[in-house]
């Protein structure tokens, strides 16, 4: 029920107020309900609170905690100063022990592991323990390392002293890197590697190449100063293959095979990323006159100029072209004209810039190169 407040009525002689008896009932009613909230039995108040009204039902921390089921030989012991959250059916408890640690009470057993493995702990006090209940203890070999073991326990992911490895099964001596079953190459050193891997047979003392290996070992590509050789059974010739690295599209829409390349235009030259290696300078000196210094000069065999035609392979300009005493290179454009015997030769007298959007080709003598020797000795 609602509070029943007495009505004193008005000051000082109480006019209007609750007579004696009106405000007496009201006094016993409000003792009546709090008594009742209080649990009293037969009109007499308990000593504590009960359970079902809040309380505890004890007057002391021990009879408190008997109550609430946190305190019997199951849960509790008697010099151990503990908080613990019980299972409704107090077969289990969580407990935080004096120490500051959590554990976990199963059943009769207060000596039980603290946060065993099947409950998602590691069952362990110490790190010792951790690492044997976890099967990990065949593994750690005292040099401060971190063990990942796989489930069924017979092989373990070690980190350790900033070196990593793999053991297997009780063999704490195989602490290599990764097996190439296992996606690695089952060795610690580059020249071990390439022995694992049969890339041993092709890879070269000194040299600087990429090699990707064919999964039988007998094909392999190697990519080398921006050439790409197919390599066979590991002798010493190879089939090249033919990319932009080592062929040029000329002025005319023409594959050629490439070495240092200059693309004269009529303002400017353009370089592939062999004749960049030279200090190559380019000079207009007046209309059709070009002059290309600091170049290796001509290419020794094969072509080495390319001048730009019509769809019907008739010349766009008469070109006239020499390598200088010094090297240099010497390129004038002209327009052409018939001379006496009918044929397409030069008109010196009307120089032509080369026409826009097109270019003659020049290759150049190459730069040494590092020869490349074969070998079936590993140590090589």
């Amino acid at each position: 029920m609602a509070k029943q407040t007495i009505n004193q009525g008005t000051a000082p002689t109480g006019a209007g107020g609750d007579t004696f008896r009106s405000g007496s009932a009201k006094l016993q009613a409000n003792d009546d309900e709090l008594y009742a909230a209080f649990g009293a039995s037969g009109g007499v108040l308990p000593s504590a609170l009960p359970i079902g009204k809040g309380g505890t039902g004890a007057t002391t921390v021990a009879q408190a905690r008997i109550n609430l089921s946190l305190s019997n030989d199951r849960l509790n012991t008697a010099n151990v100063s503990q908080t613990g959250i019980v299972a409704p059916g107090t077969e289990a408890g969580i407990y935080i022990h004096e120490e500051g640690r959590p554990f976990l009470y199963r059943g009769d057993a207060p000596t039980a592991p603290r946060w065993s493995v099947t409950d998602g702990g590691t069952g362990g006090r110490t790190i010792a323990e951790a690492k044997a209940n976890l099967g990990l203890n065949r593994f750690a070999q005292n040099t401060g390392n971190t063990a990942v073991g796989a489930p069924n326990v017979d092989a373990a992911i070690i980190i350790s002293d900033s070196s990593w490895g793999i053991y297997k099964g009780n063999a704490p001596g195989f602490f290599r890197a990764l097996n190439i079953v296992d996606g690695g190459t089952g060795a610690e050193t580059a020249e071990q590697a390439r022995v694992n891997l049969g890339l041993d047979r092709f890879y070269q003392q000194g040299a600087s190449n990429t090699l990707i290996m064919s999964p039988d070992k007998d094909l392999l590509l190697n990519l080398q100063n921006n050439n790409i050789t197919l390599w066979r059974n590991s002798t010493s010739t190879s089939t090249p293959i033919r990319t932009g690295l080592n062929t040029t599209v000329d002025s005319n829409g023409f594959i050629k095979s490439a070495s240092p390349i200059v693309q004269l235009f009529a303002d400017k030259i353009e370089l592939n990323d062999e004749a960049q290696q030279q200090n190559i300078e380019f000079k207009k000196l007046g209309v059709g006159d070009y002059l290309i210094k600091g170049s290796s000069g001509f290419a020794q065999d094969g072509w080495y100029i390319e001048t730009p035609k019509d769809a019907n392979g008739n010349l766009l300009v008469a070109v006239v072209y020499e390598q200088l005493a010094n090297g240099d290179i010497s390129v004038k454009t002209y327009d052409y004209m018939l001379n006496n015997k009918g044929r397409i030769v030069a008109d010196t007298e009307t120089p032509l810039d080369i026409p826009e959007t097109r270019w003659i080709d020049l290759r150049l003598q190459e730069l040494p190169q590092p020869e490349i020797e074969v070998t079936d000795d590993p140590e090589q």
